[in-house]
């Protein structure tokens, strides 16, 4: 009997462990964007982490890589701007506070990849707090002249580009994004209609010119035939007439 409990409790355990996790999202998550306009830089956003199982998933370390998809319909293009490559400042409500060993970026404008890990010297590791959670870095974006539509923002799937790492060393992936090949969205950003490129503008002064022409054309036969008719000989109506009896 006593077994049989042993058992049921263990069982039990396990199962709330693996209902447990850490979910990396966005302070603009799918449907509800970040928004700008075209030919400028945006407000920041934020990626943030949060635990279902506070304060039992301790995080030493932290990685993940994004990248920018456009939607079906966006155009022009989208690009992280801040933080460049380098070591930037910790954001607001950092998972590690002041005891990181530094965030790490690398920022090719279409993607950005980002880590840090817990100083040992303080301990093992940060709790992961429940909603709203904790940061992992702040971030904005340039949009080009002609940009419009919505963008999307990607964490990249697998165990060299989006994971974390526990007290006991051990790679863990997030609840939402695991391990494997694909992307998950993550965030969005909308930007309001923009200027079309120089080559619009040269097709739309062919088609303006052309248009031009024609009605030039147009008023030109109008006048030769007005001409025409000013300057007929008085008469030539009646010996038309009589030339067709």
């Amino acid at each position: 009997m006593k077994k049989l409990i042993l058992s049921f409790v263990i069982l039990s355990f396990l199962a709330g462990s693996a209902r447990a996790g850490v979910v990396v999202g966005t302070s603009n998550p799918p449907g509800m964007p970040l928004t700008m306009s075209a030919g400028t830089t945006s407000g920041p956003m934020l990626v943030n982490v949060v635990s279902d199982n506070p304060p039992n998933d301790v995080m030493a370390a932290w990685h993940f890589q994004l990248m920018i998809i456009p939607d079906a319909g966006a155009g022009g293009t989208l690009t992280f701007q801040d933080p460049a490559t380098g070591t930037p400042p910790n954001p607001t409500n950092y998972i590690f506070g002041s005891n990181g060993l530094g965030i790490s970026i690398t920022n090719s404008g279409s993607q950005l990849s980002a880590n840090d890990f817990f100083n040992p010297s303080f301990g093992t590791g940060a709790p992961v707090p429940g909603a709203p959670g904790a940061n992992l870095l702040q971030m904005d974006f340039l949009a080009s002249s002609n940009a419009s539509g919505l963008f999307g923002i990607y964490a990249v799937e697998g165990s060299a580009s989006t994971q974390w790492t526990d007290t006991n060393l051990t790679t863990q992936f997030f609840t939402n994004v695991p391990d494997g090949t694909g992307n998950v969205l993550i965030g969005d950003v909308l930007i309001a209609g923009g200027v079309p490129e120089p080559s619009s503008f040269v097709l739309l002064g062919v088609a303006g010119a052309a248009l031009a022409g024609w009605q030039w054309k147009r008023k030109r036969k109008r006048s030769l035939r007005s001409a025409h008719r000013a300057t007929r000989p008085a008469g030539s109506a009646t010996n038309s007439l009589f030339c067709h009896r």
